[in-house]
Parts: structure tokens; sequence; C-alpha cells
């Protein structure tokens, strides 16, 4: 028979009913005790219409971390003020050394340079250089050459040679603000008047039968074969070197002694004396031009002296996009017999549309300037030094154009403008002498019209090209023609350098067709002006130069490639192709 099993609670049961006991036994003496009363306390009926809704008290614990009670008193709130005090501390940077670099070593220089040249037409060719080598705050030097030609002009008997010298030096020493130059030269120019007919008396005798007269006086009519210029120069510059935006005065100041004189008692002297004064103020620039000019001519026949004085103030506005430089300029003139004063506006502006690549600009002025002997005959070496000599007024100068670069390597600059001037200087052949080979001038109001563009090209320094073109349209009152000024000139160069070693030049210079007035005389002896057309001409010239080294180095100049006999003035044909070849030596 199998006994029962008896089913035993586990032990945490007995636990549980224990605690559960012990706790309710407590709530009934609670109860108990507060149910009590005493004889002093009474009784009282409480009726609840509520029901209970028991509650349980906040518990205050004691914390496990104690606090304690500051009794120091409170730091008051503070209320203070800066006072800037400056403090001048001068810092003084130790002097850093200029870095060296190993393994190049400056360019030596070398204090003198000779050319020498041999060619066609017995023509010889000589210059010297001297120069100081390298110093902080002086350079000077000396200059000379020589180039003549006595070669004959195959159509003509007569001597067309020349004899060209010149000596200059120059001088320059830096101060701390100031920076002084100086120079003087000398040249001796000889020309011979050779265009006229060998066979002039054979040409002349029709007309005038007493050329072939042996009373005839022919130095009353006909110019000695050579002429000598002798001219001279000496010019000092005191210039200052502040900067623009400074607070000190920029000034300039040069006073210049020139003149030239001849084999038939001509002399001419000139002294200038001209001042630049300027200063920023703000944003503007501030500054004075002024000047004393003075011209004295004399021949055989007449004395002339001219004063120019010359008052230009300006003040100028910019910024990195635009430019306006506003001024004008009074120019009194002084003469026997005729004083006058002239006003001119001075106005520059410009204005990038696009930096670098399109700036535009816009000048308009004018000036007053005198045609002296010098001026005249450095155009025109066949003048004769009756010449007249008067002032020109150049009433409207105005212009503008575009320009700018169209690549790193190419640059540019379009350009137009209009020009009034009066009493402007023509050359024509001298009819006081029968040969037609002397020049004097002759004065007439011209407008001229014209415009043009230069185009350049480099290509770091191993190509070069240059090319300029001018257009114009010339108006004159009273002559037919503006004599010996063509209406176009294209002048372009370039020069081609391989490795230093072998360099190469180009000239190419075109002027189209001119016009000259040459007089005439009729049977009855009547004079009458003839007008002549000088044709257009190319002139082009090739240089090559062979570098053996950085001393000695061999050339070979070709001029007048195409052989052309033109003529820049009337009856004086150019030598047709010259070749020369020398020799540059340093040391």
């Amino acid at each position: 028979m199998k006994k029962n099993k008896t089913n035993k609670l586990p032990q945490w049961a007995y636990i549980t009913l224990f605690s559960y006991s012990t706790l309710f036994t407590l709530m009934l003496i609670s109860l108990k005790t507060k149910a009590q009363t005493t004889p002093e306390q009474g009784t009282e009926n409480v009726t609840s219409i509520l029901d209970y809704q028991p509650t349980i008290l906040n518990s205050v614990k004691i914390s496990d971390l104690p606090t304690f009670k500051d009794s120091a008193p409170a730091m008051p709130k503070l209320t203070y003020k800066i006072i800037d005090a400056q403090y001048d501390m001068k810092f003084i940077p130790d002097a850093i050394q200029p870095a060296v670099v190993k393994g190049e070593p400056l360019t030596k220089l070398y204090r003198n340079l000779v050319k020498v040249g041999f060619g066609n037409y017995n023509t010889a060719y000589g210059e010297y250089f001297y120069n100081n080598v390298r110093a902080k705050k002086h350079s000077y030097g000396v200059h000379a050459k020589h180039l003549s030609s006595n070669g004959n002009i195959n159509e003509l008997e007569t001597n067309p040679g020349l004899n060209d010298n010149a000596i200059d030096a120059h001088f320059k020493y830096l101060f701390k603000d100031y920076s002084l130059y100086s120079t003087t030269g000398y040249t001796s120019n000889v020309v011979h008047y050779y265009g006229y007919s060998p066979n002039f008396r054979n040409e002349l005798s029709p007309a005038y039968p007493s050329i072939a007269s042996p009373k005839w006086d022919s130095s009353k009519d006909i110019v000695g074969d050579k002429q000598r210029f002798q001219s001279w120069n000496v010019s000092t510059l005191l210039a200052s070197n502040f900067d623009k935006n400074s607070e000190n005065f920029n000034n300039a100041t040069s006073l210049q002694y020139s003149g030239i004189a001849d084999d038939y008692g001509m002399n001419e002297q000139r002294v200038n004396l001209s001042t630049n004064v300027g200063k920023k103020h703000e944003e503007e620039y501030l500054y004075v031009r002024a000047g004393v000019d003075f011209y004295n001519n004399k021949n055989s026949t007449l004395t002339q002296n001219t004063t120019f004085v010359t008052l230009n103030p300006k003040i100028k506005f910019n910024n990195k996009t635009w430019l306006l430089d506003v001024g004008a300029k009074i120019v009194p003139v002084f003469a026997k017999d005729n004083n006058r004063t002239y006003f001119y506006p001075d106005v520059n502006a410009g204005y990038q549309l696009l930096p670098n690549f399109i700036n535009v600009y816009v000048n308009l002025g004018g000036n007053a300037y005198r045609n002296s002997f010098k001026t005249l005959t450095d155009v025109n070496a066949f003048m004769h030094n009756s010449a007249s000599l008067q002032n020109t007024n150049h009433q409207i100068d105005a212009n503008g154009g575009v320009k700018g670069q169209l690549t790193k390597r190419i640059s540019y600059n379009v350009h137009a403008g209009y020009d009034i001037y009066k009493n402007f200087a023509l050359y024509v052949l001298n009819d006081a002498f029968l040969l037609n080979n002397v020049f004097t001038t002759v004065y007439d109001n011209v407008n001229r019209a014209h415009v043009g563009g230069e185009l350049n090209y480099q290509l770091h320094q191993k190509l070069v090209i240059a090319t300029t073109a001018n257009y114009y349209n010339y108006k004159a009152t009273k002559e037919l023609k503006v004599w010996y000024m063509p209406d176009l000139i294209i002048n372009t160069s370039a020069k081609y350098n391989l490795e230093d070693k072998l360099i190469a030049t180009v000239q190419l210079n075109y002027l189209n067709t001119q016009y000259a007035r040459k007089t005439t005389y009729d049977a009855k002896g009547v004079k009458m002006y003839e007008t002549i057309k000088l044709n257009s001409f190319v002139d082009a010239n090739l240089g090559v130069e062979y570098r053996y080294n950085k001393r000695l180095s061999a050339y070979l100049q070709f001029n007048n490639l195409a052989a052309q006999r033109y003529y820049r003035f009337i009856n004086y044909p150019s030598q047709r192709f010259n070749v020369m070849g020398g020799i540059t030596y340093g040391f």
C-alpha cells in the first residue's frame, strides 16, 4: 500500500506569512491605543460625508552628505572703467643679411665698348662707349660717334657726301632725397647741297641768257656746295626722390643751354628753365609746371629774340580703375612787336573697362612752340639759314583711343584724333636761288585728322615684333598741298635672338605719296608754282649679328634691300643698296 505524500510549503512562503501576521498585529494595537480616551478629553462624534482618502506625508530624511552654512559676508559687485594709456615702444629689428645664391655671380661689366664698320659708297662708321661699372650712388659715361659717306650717286656728278660726328657725356648722382642728372654734348654735321643738275647752266641759259655770260656773278645765285652745322647742349636736372603719396613736396627743376651755328654766319641759342612742383592733398594730387624758354637767332640780315613763358596748373584724381587729370595751360609769348598770350585746356582721362586688356583714354590740349633753325634742320638738313622762323599755335590737340593686351604676349593701341594748327611750318624750295637746291619755310593754317594703331608681340627675349600704322588727312588754307607730309606711314621692326648667339633685326618703313612745290618761270619770266608728285617707297633694312662671346661679335647691315632710288625731298635722291660690316668689342 502506497503511502500518501505530504505537500510542504517552501521556506520563503513561511517567511512572507510571518511578516504579514506581525504587521497586522501591530496595526490592531495602534488602532486600540488611539481609540482610548481619558476623562479630561471627553467624547466627540464625527460624521464623515466623503469616502476615506488616506494620505502619506512627505518624510524628512537625513541626507548622507552633510552641508555647511557659510557665515562669511557676500562679496560686493565691483564696477570699473579702463583708461587707455599708450606707451611708445620702439622696435628696431635686427638687420637681415641678404640671401646669397651660390652659383649665380653677377654678370661682369666692362667699361669700354667699341664698334667699327665699313661699307660701299665709301662708308665709314665708328662708335665708342665708356661707362663706370656698378656703383650705389653714381654713374657716368662718355659716348662718341662717327659716320661718313663720300660715294657718288650714279645720276649725279656732284658730291652727295655726309660727315656726322658727335660726342656727349652724362653724369648721375643719388643723394638721400634728391637725384642730380647732368648731360653735355657736341655735334658736327657736314652736308652737301647736291640737289641740282651739274648741267644747270645749259638748262637755264635759254630762259636766262645772263647765266651763260662771263659777267654772271655765281656767288649771288649759287649756294656753296658744302655746309656744316655745329650744335651743342648742356643740361642739368635736380629731382626729388619722394613718393607721390608722401607728405613732402615733389619737385624737379632743370636748366638747359643749347645752340647751333653754320659756316655762313648763322648762330642760334636757346636757354630753357623749367620746374615741376606737386603734392598729394587727401585723395588728389596737385601740381604746377612752369617754365621760361628764350630763343635768340642771328643770321647775316636779321636778329630775332623770342621768349615763351609757360604756366600749367593741374589736379589729378585717380583710383585703380580710372584717371582724371585736369588743368589749363597759359603761354605768354614775347617778341618784337608781336606779344601774345595763348590759353589751352589740358585734360587727360582714362578708364579700365577690363584691367590690362581694355583701357580707354581721351586727351585734350594744345601748345605754342618756336620753329627754330635747329628743329627745322633736324627734319630737313638742306635748309638755308635765311629760312623764316615763326611761332606755331597748336590750337587744338584732341585724341583718344583704346589700348591694352590681347594676350600675355600681344599688346595693342588703336587711336584717332584731330589737330588744328595756326601758322604751321612747311618746307619748299627757296626760289631766290636758281639751282633749286636749298629749302626755306612757308607758313599756313592746317587741319589734320588722323587714325592709327600699334601692335606689339613679344616671346620672352627671343622674338620681338612691333608695327605702327598712321593715316593722315591734311587740309591747308592757302597752299595747294601740305608739302612733304605723306598721308600714310607704316613702320615695322622685328628682332630675333637665337640662344643669345645669333641676332637678326628687320626694319620696314613705308611712306605713301608726297607732294613738293617747285618754282618755275614762263617765257616772259613770270613766276609759277608747280606741284611735283613724289612716289611712295619702301625702305627695307636687315641686320645680322654673331656673338662669338660676351665681349666680341661681328655684324652685317644691309640697307635699302630693294635698291630703290626714292626721294624724301625733291631733287635729293637717296643712295641705293648699301651694305656695311664690322665688329664690336668690349673691354
